[in-house]
């Protein structure tokens, strides 16, 4: 089996050409210095299980490192290191945010689908996966939540419809799904903001402090 699948680390189960051709496709040579919004990026190193953020350099890799979700796609190498998927570390990066600076964070994420037959050992693989990054989530946000370090604002989307790791015809679901789970949130960080509801005006919308829609320096884009 070894010899078979060439287990190492760099493997992956799934041809990551495609995925590549389309990354590159859409952001070419793009790198962090040149976006108007600071845009951060975590992957976990594949050798010692760190977080990385990525913060300067090609978008491109690393997103790739990004979304090497283990035993899908191989690992992805960035300057002699070898990365693997974000969540592997941190489901929900709601720390990165906070570090920079971040009074008021809207976090946005899901559990990974759980397998519903273990009938291979891909699929095992999957689940133990999801077990273990699942469990971390539900850790790291609860931490965030005691710690009060910032206003953390979380978005969950609820999936009634099974959701499997390539059901891209189920998109346009998702999408609906975290449209209504932000529209919930949508009085509650209104009022934190002080931003006025559609057809109303406050004396001053924007109280010091907190995050301003346009001009904030501390406005920050974080995934994993």
């Amino acid at each position: 089996m070894p010899k078979l699948f060439r287990f190492n680390a760099q493997f992956g189960l799934k041809d990551d050409q495609r995925v590549n051709q389309r990354l590159r496709e859409v952001f070419g040579e793009l790198r962090f210095e040149t976006m108007k919004i600071p845009l951060y990026l975590t992957a976990t190193d594949f050798m010692t299980g760190d977080q990385v953020v990525f913060s300067s350099g090609s978008v491109f890799d690393a997103i790739r490192a990004s979304i090497a979700i283990p035993f899908v796609f191989k690992p992805w190498r960035v300057n002699e290191r070898l990365f693997v998927d974000g969540s592997m570390s941190d489901p929900l990066p709601v720390g990165v945010a906070i570090k920079e600076g971040a009074q008021l964070i809207v976090a946005i994420g899901f559990d990974s689908p759980y397998q519903a037959e273990v009938d291979s050992a891909a699929r095992f693989g999957f689940q133990i996966s999801s077990i273990m990054s699942n469990n971390l989530l539900r850790a790291k946000f609860a931490f965030h939540n005691l710690a009060h370090h910032s206003e953390v604002i979380p978005v969950i989307p609820n999936f009634t419809q099974r959701i499997r790791l390539f059901d891209i015809g189920k998109v346009p679901y998702i999408v609906e799904e975290g449209e209504r789970a932000a529209e919930e949130q949508l009085p509650y960080l209104r009022r934190v903001m002080s931003i006025p509801a559609p057809g109303t005006q406050f004396p001053d919308p924007i109280r010091p402090g907190k995050l301003r829609s346009e001009e904030n320096p501390n406005c920050r884009l974080v995934d994993g």
